[in-house]
């Protein structure tokens, strides 16, 4: 067993997969939202910049939070720390990358 003295939480490895899963996340609910809420009104052209655009975001996002929610994480609870570590970080670049995708440019 490990002890919980040397626990590692905020890999850079593991934040950046985080970010890209949570980003892909996002930016599928992003265009799937965006396409039903304006389908006349988006064009393929349009969603694959919106796409684009989101997944990039959502990375940057999900990557600053991973050093941010490292230092957090383990002083809200050393022994859960990883997985409030992994849930922050992919919560935070799906969001970013979903709401990138919906909202920031106009149709």
């Amino acid at each position: 067993m490990s002890d919980s003295s040397d626990f590692d939480v905020g890999d850079l490895f593991a934040g950046c997969f985080l970010s890209l899963a949570g980003s892909l996340v996002g930016c599928v609910i992003g265009s799937v939202t965006l396409v039903l809420l304006r389908f006349p009104d988006v064009g393929i052209g349009q969603l694959i910049l919106r796409f684009a655009a989101g997944f990039v975001a959502g990375v940057v996002v999900g990557f600053i939070a991973a050093f941010v929610a490292a230092p957090l994480a383990t002083w809200i609870g050393r022994s859960h720390a990883e997985n409030i570590w992994i849930g922050a970080v992919g919560v935070s670049a799906a969001t970013g990358a979903a709401v990138t995708t919906w909202r920031l440019f106009p149709v």
